[in-house]
């Protein structure tokens, strides 16, 4: 008997990516800055969450989610090279954005 998951049919989704500075320069039209002023806030806002995550502080941003640094312990694998124990950043949604994602048409908003 097959698992239940293996039924469902799986949605294709084409992405788009947002880099870094598409960001900066949404920003910076939204809020009448610079390019320069909003890439130096905007480097300055990664620089704090990565400090936290270096330091083992879990990252709260209410409203949209939560940054840890897990560690992972390492392994071997048969055949395999090793794999050595290593810190892992998880992402976990916050209630209200899973909210907002899903308030959207899957079918309609996603294609």
């Amino acid at each position: 008997m097959q698992h239940p998951s293996k039924n469902k049919k799986r949605v294709r989704v084409k992405q788009t990516r947002i880099l870094l500075k598409d960001l900066i320069r949404l920003v910076s039209r939204k809020t009448g800055m610079t390019q320069a002023q909003t890439k130096e806030i905007v480097q300055q806002f990664l620089d704090e969450i990565h400090f936290a995550l270096a330091g083992n502080k879990k990252v709260l941003i209410v409203g949209f989610g939560s940054l840890t640094a897990r560690l992972v312990e390492g392994f071997t694998r048969e055949g395999l090279p090793p794999v050595s124990t290593h810190r892992r950043v998880t992402f976990r949604a916050s209630g209200t954005l899973k909210q907002s994602l899903n308030a959207l048409s899957p079918q309609s908003k996603l294609k």
